[in-house]
């Protein structure tokens, strides 16, 4: 999480309780889970915004959080080194990801895409 506002951290807890639940979600999500004083996470930073504005961003929520905040949420137990990216598809089942590159998690979104029918948000 980039953007610490209530607005997305509400979000972002929404999104937590949904996976744990094995709730449906509205679209695909992606956590970068780093550390601060962690250089390879410095480039998995560069590397998800790059990967959000290669034309994802439009179909996949992208969610960055520390290492701490993501322990404290008990999402996962399984994330034990940062960086980590974890993809959930709609049906909240999640693909687990480690390193700075995204060349795999890339990979993984083309194929989870070409799977699904892009639905539009109502105009708001």
């Amino acid at each position: 999480m980039v953007d610490t506002s209530a607005s997305v951290q509400a979000e972002f807890l929404a999104l937590v309780k949904r996976i744990k639940d094995k709730a449906a979600l509205d679209r695909p999500a992606v956590i970068l889970v780093y550390s601060e004083i962690c250089p390879a996470c410095t480039t998995a930073k560069t590397a998800l915004t790059a990967l959000a504005d290669d034309g994802f961003r439009a179909r996949v929520d992208f969610y960055q959080i520390p290492g701490a905040s993501f322990k404290a949420a008990q999402l996962d137990s399984e994330v034990d080194r940062v960086p980590s990216y974890l993809l959930y598809d709609r049906q909240s089942n999640r693909s687990l990801f480690t390193g700075a590159s995204t060349e795999l998690l890339k990979k993984s979104l083309e194929d989870l895409l070409a799977d699904v029918e892009f639905e539009p948000s109502p105009p708001a």
